[in-house]
């Protein structure tokens, strides 16, 4: 059973069990992942999955529930459950759903290239990766971690108010993990890589940068404590930066767990430094046109 067909069974069961308005969400996608050791495939993953939740509104509250099946006896089941945890629901929370309303960005991130490659160019790949750090310098004693992977994903939302969108994206992704050695130390590199498309993972440069970064700290020492002037590397701002990403959501904000609460439109920072949430980055694997809820998502600062 398709999820056409699958939602409109539901709505249609939905309506005489005595919800208002209905709501499905349906999540499709599979992953497949290598990693090697010694110049040998270490793991390999081939794996898929299926998720379709429902959602039922009556008086502004809400009852929903969770299946891995599209079957027309599952979707019995599946809204049964969903009027069932209705009637215990509790707080105070009104709940709506959006009609689909509003304008929705133009937005392609599938390509289908990763699953047109064979599972022997996958594995050539993942073997040319682990050689690329080992070559680097003599220094390199081993690649403890080498991991090249591919995953795709669909998504549907349709409710009875009219809302109806889907969305399809795809990406790949490289991890390596260098160890270098000398007479006085070890030390481990890293570098991972994120694309939209199969051609544009650099298996060289991405090998040779982890290999580098475990290298240039061999003979590193410490420095006395003071204050100094210094450049972080993008990644390394990056992990700083993302200890602080709960304090910026916008849902922690509005429930009084952020120390932003009522500080919308407020400068709390630096004026060179400006955070932008961008649902529609290109390069993204992460991004699409609408939310969770069915909402156009757009660029904000």
């Amino acid at each position: 059973m398709d999820i056409k067909t699958f939602a409109d069974k539901a709505f249609e069961i939905s309506r005489k069990i005595g919800f208002e308005e209905s709501e499905i969400y349906y999540s499709s996608g599979g992953e497949f992942q290598l990693s090697s050791l010694n110049g040998e495939i270490d793991s390999y993953k081939d794996a898929s999955s299926t998720e379709v939740y429902f959602r039922g509104l009556k008086s502004g509250k809400i009852g929903a529930a969770f299946s891995e099946v599209l079957s027309e006896e599952a979707a019995e089941l599946l809204v049964d459950e969903a009027f069932q945890n209705y009637s215990v629901a509790s707080g105070e929370d009104v709940y709506v759903f959006h009609d689909g309303s509003g304008d929705y960005a133009q937005f392609d991130g599938y390509s289908g290239d990763f699953q047109k490659k064979s599972v022997k160019e996958k594995i050539d790949t993942v073997m040319a990766l682990e050689k690329s750090a080992l070559d680097y310098d003599k220094r390199i004693v081993m690649i403890p971690t080498c991991i090249t992977a591919d995953s795709w994903s669909e998504l549907v939302i349709v409710n009875t108010l009219g809302l109806n969108k889907t969305y399809k994206s795809d990406y790949g992704f490289a991890v390596v993990v260098s160890l270098a050695g000398d007479e006085k130390s070890k030390k481990t590199g890293f570098s991972f890589s994120l694309v939209r498309r199969p051609e544009e993972l650099d298996v060289e440069r991405i090998g040779h940068e982890a290999s580098r970064r475990a290298v240039e700290q061999l003979g590193a020492g410490k420095v006395k404590s003071g204050r100094y002037r210094v450049i972080f590397r993008n990644d390394v701002f990056g992990q700083l930066f993302g200890t602080f990403m709960s304090m910026y959501s916008a849902d922690n904000v509005q429930r009084g767990l952020s120390i932003l609460k009522g500080k919308e439109g407020t400068a709390i920072g630096s004026s060179r430094l400006t955070v932008y949430d961008d649902p529609l980055l290109p390069e993204s694997p992460y991004s699409k046109p609408f939310d969770d809820e069915g909402f156009p998502t757009s660029k904000k600062a």
